[in-house]
């Protein structure tokens, strides 16, 4: 007896299909009727193995009437192609191996067999029976169901419930076809059938398709920065049966199988380096990959397929970095000294950054700096600029950067994600900074940035604005601050290398120590009856007046005959304050804030006092120092 057990697996361009059949092949489609139309297409489709011979198998036609053939086709010297199928059917079939007349195939009930035997075996008028049965498949057209066929051909020994599938259950007109879903499968299994395009030689049922893979935004190229903060990616498949089992896989730079991956994989976790991420849509029992192995070495017993495309990873660090200054336009001037000022950790490696200057009136690349192999200086700063900028770095042509409005943005990244007339996006942005010279805002860049989406009401900032023949920058002041966000630029003197120039100061033009001159709010804004400083050292309590007058109450002549002022540094502090009096000898001292009430008091044995103010709030304190001839009182600031 003929009966063989095979598992194959075979290569359908980039499709993976295996077959587990008995006998080889299996009855994979039939078109026996077309209601409403002509039977002028009917055909028999078998599938099995690639290029598998079918010497010894017999395909025979039974008539439920009476239970008999009415034709048998002896199947020695054919072979399937090389997807596995093999056609019998009318002249209209191309791919028709053998060709049967017009309406061969009876409508139904009938039934279609193939057995392992000679021909001889199968003259006809052969009654049904199950002997050397290799597959088999009763169908009907809207008739009764026969029993007696069904019985005779042992279908209901292994399915009791057997039930001919009916061809007729479809539009009338429109020629579909009994077919397999998936191809293949378990001989004797009607209820694999169903009402399908007519597809002979080809498969009713696509393989696993896997389509293209895909992450979140739809990009080409991934990056994970390692900063122990966990990082996760979602992958999908465009093209995914429901009825297939997906998984993603991560594999080195080399293709080489790590892990599977999950929804909760922490791509954090991983060295750094470059890796690849590729996806798999499957069906039955997955064989899986071995680490170290190309990916392609996991396969699955029914079908499998990976996707068209591989989605590049890489794990990197970068600098910690901002856009510190600009000078983009020098009104009335030549634009002979250009320049952008980063700001990093002092002494830091500049790798995995990208310089990108954006054209407004595009929204689209006209400069790519990566930042490869640079590194920022012992103050963390690094200045790409003309030939007439102090301190560069990086030297450009003259006038390279545009006037406005236009951007300058940083990424995580390699230059090669760039490309001249790309188009701004927000994929791993680090900081952009949009700017105008008296021209009208860019919207289009300030929205494909994602300033609008961080930052609403986002509004480029005016380089022109300043005195004509003046070259000044766009400052970042202090320097640093918070990326995508321009609220602590302002206009100022061009410090390319250097600390951009602070002048704290209070801008509510209301307050008694209101200056126009300040180019940074300290925040600290004093009216009436705020402590002040009169700049006498004979009087204490010094406060403002109603208008903002500073005055204080009188204490006397000192014993010095004038007084020195003390020295206070630094001013404004954060953490120690170092006051130098003109003392020799000990003395007390208190501070006060500007509600008048005594923060810290003390007796000092020497001319120099050191007041931690850790913790203070932020603001304007009064020192009053004094021994048994005289008394001395000086304000300072904390930040």
């Amino acid at each position: 007896m003929y009966s063989l057990l095979r598992i194959g697996v075979f290569v359908i361009g980039m499709h993976f299909l295996s077959l587990v059949s008995l006998g080889q092949v299996v009855i994979n489609e039939v078109n026996a009727d077309n209601p409403g139309g002509l039977d002028n297409q009917e055909f028999v489709e078998l599938y099995g193995m690639p290029s598998a011979s079918l010497d010894s198998l017999i395909l025979v036609f039974y008539d439920g009437s009476n239970n008999s053939s009415y034709g048998s086709f002896d199947l020695m010297g054919y072979h399937t192609d090389s997807l596995g199928f093999f056609v019998i059917g009318s002249s209209l079939i191309p791919s028709a191996e053998i060709e049967l007349n017009t309406s061969f195939i009876q409508n139904g009930c009938d039934a279609i067999a193939i057995y392992h035997g000679v021909l001889a075996d199968f003259p006809n008028g052969t009654l049904a029976h199950s002997q050397n049965l290799v597959d088999a498949l009763v169908y009907s057209t809207d008739d009764l169901p026969i029993t007696a066929l069904v019985s005779a051909l042992g279908l209901d020994v292994g399915n009791p419930l057997y039930q001919p599938f009916n061809e007729t259950n479809q539009v009338s007109g429109s020629d579909l076809s009994q077919s397999r879903m998936p191809d293949g499968g378990s001989p004797f299994s009607v209820d694999d059938f169903a009402l399908n395009l007519a597809s002979p030689g080809w498969f009713n049922s696509p393989p696993c398709s896997a389509g293209y893979l895909s992450g979140p935004g739809n990009l080409g190229y991934y990056y994970v920065v390692q900063d122990s903060t966990p990082d996760y990616l979602a992958w999908s498949l465009s093209e995914n049966p429901s009825s297939d089992s997906v998984l993603f896989a991560l594999t080195d730079e080399s293709g080489n199988f790590l892990t599977w991956l999950s929804d909760t994989f922490n791509y954090d976790s991983l060295a750094l380096g470059i890796y690849h991420v590729v996806g798999l849509s499957y069906t039955g029992v997955l064989y899986d990959s071995i680490v170290g192995l190309p990916f392609t070495s996991a396969y699955s017993n029914i079908c499998y397929d990976w996707t068209d495309n591989i989605i590049n990873l890489e794990v990197l660090q970068h600098a910690s970095i901002l856009i510190n200054e600009i000078n983009a336009d020098n009104p009335t001037g030549t634009d002979t000294g250009e320049f952008i000022e980063l700001i990093a950790t002092p002494n830091a490696s500049l790798d995995n950054v990208v310089v990108v200057l954006y054209d407004g009136a595009t929204g689209a690349v006209y400069q790519v700096y990566d930042l490869i192999g640079q590194v920022a200086d012992s103050a963390g700063f690094f200045v790409i600029g003309s030939v007439q900028t102090e301190n560069v770095d990086w030297m450009i042509d003259n006038s390279i950067i545009q006037n406005g409005c236009d951007a300058v943005a940083l990424y995580i990244g390699h230059g090669n994600d760039f490309s001249l007339g790309q188009i701004a996006h927000s994929h791993y942005l680090l900081d952009a900074i949009v700017y105008v010279t008296d021209d009208a805002p860019s919207v289009n860049l300030i929205d494909a940035l994602g300033l609008y989406t961080i930052n609403p009401g986002y509004s480029p900032v005016n380089e022109t604005v300043q005195s004509n023949g003046w070259d000044k920058g766009l400052s970042r002041v202090p320097d640093g601050g918070t990326p995508l966000d321009n609220a602590n630029i302002v206009l100022q003197e061009i410090t390319p290398g250097s600390p951009n120039i602070v002048l704290f100061g209070c801008w509510d033009s209301t307050a008694c120590n209101y200056n126009p001159n300040a180019n940074y709010n300290s925040g600290i804004c004093l009216g009436p009856t705020d402590l002040c400083d009169d700049g006498d050292p004979n009087t204490i309590n010094d406060m403002y007046d109603d208008s903002c007058n500073c005055s204080g109450t009188s204490v006397g002549i000192d014993e010095f005959g004038g007084l020195q002022s003390l020295l206070i540094y630094p001013n404004p502090a954060s953490q120690f304050v170092f006051i130098k009096t003109p003392f020799s000898d000990p003395f007390h001292w208190e501070v006060f804030d500007t509600q008048g009430r005594r923060v810290l008091n003390g007796v000092a044995t020497n001319e120099h006092l050191k007041i931690n103010i850790t913790g203070w709030d932020t603001g304007l304190y009064c020192v009053k120092v004094n021994n048994e001839n005289q008394r001395i009182s000086q304000t300072f600031l904390t930040e």
